[in-house]
């Protein structure tokens, strides 16, 4: 099956806070993720870009209200103020890589039995050996060396760095059409955020998958992105190809984030 992309129309959610619908979170949120294409979704914190892109794959908090607009995927309407349809497409059509790999790792299980368990769900007819090359083959792909081992540990027993990639091989099991990393990269050392970046955009190539890079880093979204969607307040201030944004912004609020880069001199 061919991938598929994504569009968000006019999206609008807000927070109930004690019985009351406080001031939208997300307003008239509108972009589109074609396959094969790296969007980067970059603002500081509370600007709604991770209300976004948990609007996306529907991990709302129960207190979250879509008001207006539509997410679709391919032909299918996933989210609307009519319904939520994400779950049935949730890890199949659209993978999640959290910002803290231990978040979404289970402390009390070795990575093994993790990747087994996503992988029998997600592909039933898989016989045990077959999953266990498939798991193999996973971690091989996501840069991971002595796959034996790392099957065999618990997540506490990897770097921060690996247990990152192994939730990025969870995430691709499926082979999704769309592949969203909500500041993936914000938690390793310089070293360890080069090796995840250059795996995701390898990903990419490789699998003809969309994918959604939310940070607050807008010069790593230059160096990873096609595109680059700007966001403050809730609202999209800017949405263009990676370099204009970077060497010729348009909107204030653009130039103002880039000038507070520090700069070395030398």
């Amino acid at each position: 099956m061919d991938a598929q992309g994504l569009q968000v129309d006019n999206l609008t959610v807000a927070y109930r806070v004690s019985g009351e619908l406080a001031a939208p979170a997300l307003r008239d949120a509108t972009f589109q993720l074609n396959p094969g294409e790296i969007l980067g979704l970059v603002g500081e914190s509370g600007s709604g870009k991770s209300t976004l892109g948990r609007s996306i794959i529907g991990l709302l908090p129960s207190n979250a209200e879509v008001r207006d607009g539509e997410i679709r995927l391919g032909n299918s309407v996933i989210m609307s103020p009519r319904g939520d349809r994400t779950r049935q497409f949730r890890g199949s059509h659209v993978g999640y890589v959290f910002q803290n790999a231990l978040s979404s790792l289970n402390p009390t299980m070795r990575i093994g039995t993790q990747l087994n368990q996503v992988i029998r769900r997600h592909r039933p007819n898989l016989s045990r050996r077959e999953r266990r090359h498939l798991a193999q083959d996973l971690l091989e792909r996501n840069a991971l060396r002595d796959v034996d081992r790392v099957l065999r540990v618990f997540p506490h027993q990897l770097s921060g760095g690996m247990r990152q990639r192994v939730a990025i091989a969870l995430a691709v099991v499926a082979r999704p059409d769309v592949l969203i990393a909500d500041e993936c990269t914000t938690a390793l050392d310089v070293s360890a955020q080069a090796k995840v970046v250059d795996h995701l955009a390898g990903l990419v190539r490789e699998e003809g998958m969309a994918m959604l890079f939310i940070t607050h880093d807008l010069l790593l979204a230059g160096d990873l992105c096609d595109r680059i969607c700007v966001m403050k307040d809730g609202a999209i201030m800017e949405l263009g190809r990676a370099e204009q944004v970077i060497f010729d912004p348009v909107h204030a609020y653009t130039q103002s984030l880039l000038a507070s880069v520090p700069r070395i001199e030398v």
